[in-house]
Order: structure tokens, then C-alpha cells, then sequence
């Protein structure tokens, strides 16, 4: 009787634990922000494809002119500001 409810109380810990989890891991593909690599955030910034851009330290948030959301992380780079100036239309 002792063991079942120790197992019992093991298995719900555990199911909390993966909960937890599952509710922290890939929160990108909830929210459909799409992660893009810098370089790739570049060529989208020269290329017009960015719409709008929000820079939080170093990760960077934007919207795509045909729409979407993605996100990036920045390098230490100095002209990172002049970059994301996105012209508004």
C-alpha cells in the first residue's frame, strides 16, 4: 500500500516536471515567431523584405513585409542601429 502511493506521487511529480517543460520549450513555434539567423536578417533588411524591427539588447524582433514575425540575436555590432533603420512606407 506504501509503495503505490510512493510510486503514485512519483509518476504526478514526474508529469509536472514534463509539463513544465513542454511548457517552456520551443514557446517560437507557439507564437509563430520564426528565428532567423543574423546573416540571413541582413540580406531581408537589403533585400526590403522588413517591415518593422524591435531591438531588445541583443536579440532582435521584427515583422516581414509579407507578413510574419521573426526574431534574431545580434552580434556586438556598432552600426547594428543604422541596419535595422527600416524605411517607412
Amino acid at each position: 500500500m506504501n509503495f503505490s502511493k510512493n510510486l503514485a506521487l512519483w509518476i504526478i511529480i514526474g508529469l509536472l516536471v514534463l509539463a513544465l517543460f513542454n511548457m517552456f520549450q520551443g514557446t517560437s513555434q507557439r507564437t509563430g515567431i520564426n528565428e532567423l539567423a543574423f546573416s540571413e536578417f541582413v540580406s531581408r533588411v537589403d533585400a526590403g523584405d522588413v517591415s518593422s524591427v524591435t531591438i531588445k539588447g541583443n536579440q532582435i524582433f521584427g515583422s516581414l513585409q509579407g507578413g510574419g514575425n521573426f526574431q534574431t540575436y545580434a552580434p556586438n555590432d556598432p552600426q547594428l542601429v543604422d541596419l535595422a533603420e527600416v524605411p517607412r512606407t
